[in-house]
């Protein structure tokens, strides 16, 4: 680079490997996978962290490094009683590598550009997203499409929805427009009331008048989105109900180990 720059009379710009790895996990499809909105990310995140990380421990405060160690140390414990132990070291694989992202996140000196790779991989399903919505039902693997490259709309959402609440705030025009397709097919209430109040939060007049009217605004928006995709989502809605309250009904004081919501569900 150094040799380049001299030539040049100016810095080439240098690609934080975390951000291409970031972009990598965004995009990662494999056909065929039944969960490809978690499988082929976190082995791309299990290879590519040791690449881009020194994941020097040093870098992350005491405090948070010894609650980390505890809370993994504690799910490991669980696998000794749970009803689903194959189901929960697969849970505790995904924790690990949760953790070591962490980890290599606390090292990196601006987060924003990994951020904004990020959001770029998850934007990478929107034109897949318009293709499923006017040409075909879907891809292998999916389980509710149109849902670009993720395993269903809900999940789309959750990708999204911080992806366009960070553009929001930073100003990041062309990735919120990139992005902001998928927030509207995924009929996800809560990804579009996080949304709203992202955008409320970018969007701050200097008189309070103006900032009442403009919260009123955008709750009166929030509310009519919530109110065309909330009839048709009535069915899960109560069925998730039920599933809190088993899952309530079923607590214990050491818990029912990693693995358990399978059965449970």
């Amino acid at each position: 680079r150094a040799s380049r720059a001299g030539a040049h009379g100016s810095r080439l710009p240098r690609l934080d490997p975390l951000a291409a790895a970031a972009f990598l996990v965004a995009a990662a499809y494999l056909p065929g996978i039944f969960s490809p909105a978690f499988l082929p990310r976190w082995w791309i995140m299990a290879i590519a962290l040791p690449l881009v990380s020194d994941l020097d421990p040093r870098n992350l405060p005491r405090t948070i490094g010894i609650l980390l160690l505890a809370g993994l140390g504690w799910a490991a414990a669980t696998l000794a009683w749970t009803p689903e132990p194959a189901e929960g070291f697969g849970d505790l694989i995904l924790l690990t590598l949760a953790a070591l992202t962490m980890l290599a996140a606390a090292g990196a000196d601006d987060l924003d550009q990994v951020i904004a790779a990020f959001g770029w991989g998850v934007a990478v399903s929107t034109p897949v997203l318009a293709w499923q919505f006017f040409i075909s039902a879907g891809m292998p693997g999916y389980l509710i499409p149109p849902a670009g490259t993720f395993l269903n709309p809900e999940v789309m959402a959750l990708a999204a929805a911080p992806v366009i609440c960070w553009a929001l705030v930073r100003g990041r025009w062309w990735l919120l427009a990139a992005t902001a397709p998928l927030l509207a097919f995924s009929g996800s209430r809560v990804a579009i009331a996080a949304a709203a109040g992202a955008a409320l939060w970018a969007w701050r007049p200097a008189r309070p008048t103006y900032r009442a009217l403009a919260a009123i605004a955008l709750l009166a928006a929030c509310v009519a989105a919530i109110a065309v995709v909330g009839p048709q989502k009535l069915a899960t809605a109560f069925s998730r109900i039920v599933l809190w309250i088993a899952a309530a009904m079923s607590l214990t004081p050491l818990g029912r180990g990693l693995g358990w919501w399978a059965v449970g569900h």
